[in-house]
């Protein structure tokens, strides 16, 4: 669970700032520069350019400044809870400047973030925990694609057809796995790639694809509702009637006859 206990959107300096932590913070910082600024790493201030990330984990001293103008930045006070190797796991690195080409989506999940902060109801916290969750996963797809820019437009391409195909009901794989396995990667990027790229799930997407089959056999032949659903990959035809409902709003039997009990 990750904890955030301060958050700030574009928020500015004017004139500058120039931060000394020695002893840094016992929570993590994220910091998003919107300006041009200097980190001290290993002893000597760096430039570190706009649209850059960096993480400070707890305890670790805190230098960056910025003498030459008004500063602009993000940042993210947080801690996790029962997140053992958390950061290495996503292959997210610590005390290094991450700069990406378009940080416009994880700019979004800050603001939301950012907004849902400061409003005090039920759930707030858990939300808030699974909205930083979510956003540290982007950031870690954003990265490694911005890592792999010389294979990024060859996933971008088998991900579209990959796509195309599920929706289209023209595959149907056993399981994202088997998909992995085909392009050469963890089911893990996998999914998190996919989820980045498109904003959905495959799993969502190969749903869709089985009802929109099955609409097109309900309107187009005779058969049963419960041969239908075996020809779209369901063995339980209770699961397959709720997943159509819920896609479509209407049973495959409402949705054969042309009845809408909406009244539409």
């Amino acid at each position: 669970m990750i904890r955030v206990s301060d958050i700030g959107y574009n928020f500015i300096h004017f004139g500058g700032l120039d931060i000394r932590r020695p002893r840094g913070e016992d929570r993590y910082l994220l910091i998003f520069f919107r300006s041009d600024a200097e980190i001290l790493i290993d002893g000597a201030y760096r430039p570190v350019e706009r649209a850059s990330f960096f993480l400070y984990p707890k305890g670790t001293p805190q230098f960056y400044r910025k003498t030459d103008g008004d500063y602009l930045n993000d940042w993210m006070y947080f801690d996790l809870e029962g997140e053992d190797n958390y950061f290495q796991k996503l292959n997210i690195p610590l005390l290094t400047p991450i700069r990406l080409r378009n940080p416009a989506p994880l700019n979004t999940m800050m603001l939301d973030m950012f907004n849902d902060y400061f409003f005090d109801r039920a759930g707030a916290f858990e939300l808030l925990s699974d909205k930083a969750n979510s956003f540290f996963h982007r950031l870690s797809v954003s990265y490694a694609l911005e890592l792999g820019a010389g294979r990024r437009n060859i996933y971008l391409n088998e991900l579209n057809d990959l796509r195309n195909r599920l929706q289209s009901f023209s595959f149907l794989p056993r399981s994202s796995a088997s998909i992995a396995k085909a392009l050469h990667m963890s089911v893990s990027s996998l999914e998190h790639t996919y989820k980045a790229l498109f904003q959905t799930t495959i799993a969502q997407d190969m749903i869709r694809g089985r009802v929109q089959n099955a609409c097109i056999l309900l309107r187009n032949t005779d058969y049963p509702a419960a041969d239908i659903a075996a020809i779209c990959g369901y063995e339980n035809p209770e699961h397959f009637s709720r997943q159509f409902k819920r896609l479509t709003g209407l049973t495959p039997g409402q949705y054969r006859s042309g009845v809408d009990p909406r009244g539409r």
